[in-house]
């Protein structure tokens, strides 16, 4: 695999569904439950080795989903699993808003996304998206009054 469109494209199906609303974790969506373990307002998930920074039941869960998601796509793509020798999302939360308030879909706090594949060949693809989310109180969503 020399083709680095093969890389962006997977790249981007990834990164697209991670920040997506639908990417949720017992439930509730991945990113606000991810906020809600990252005391560093840093979150890294390893896919290729289905680790996280911090070791959470949350991040754990996420970068195994994620990971499998990976492995999945690459036959798809015509791509072995040892083709990628890093994939990694790093999310860092608290950042400085990159728009005027008003102007975000979706309340909450910025964060940024950071997604990198890299191939065996030196070949690597760096997605970031800033966005906005909440943080993940279980007080929320427990049917009771806050």
């Amino acid at each position: 695999m020399r083709r680095i469109g093969k890389l962006r494209h997977l790249a981007a199906g990834l990164q697209d569904s991670f920040v997506n609303r639908n990417n949720d974790v017992q439930g509730h969506w991945a990113l606000g439950k991810l906020y809600a373990d990252a005391p560093a307002g840093r979150v890294l998930l390893d896919l290729l080795r289905w680790e996280a920074a911090p070791a959470t039941s949350c991040t754990v869960t996420v970068a195994r989903n994620y990971g499998e998601r990976l492995r999945r796509a690459l036959p798809n793509l015509a791509m072995a699993p040892d083709d990628l020798v890093e994939a990694t999302v790093e999310v860092t939360f608290d950042t400085p808003p990159a728009l005027p308030p008003n102007a975000y879909r979706t309340t909450g706090e910025p964060f940024d996304c950071v997604l990198t594949l890299r191939n065996r060949y030196g070949q690597a693809v760096v997605r970031r998206v800033h966005a906005c989310c909440q943080r993940y109180a279980p007080y929320r969503f427990s049917g009771r009054g806050a």
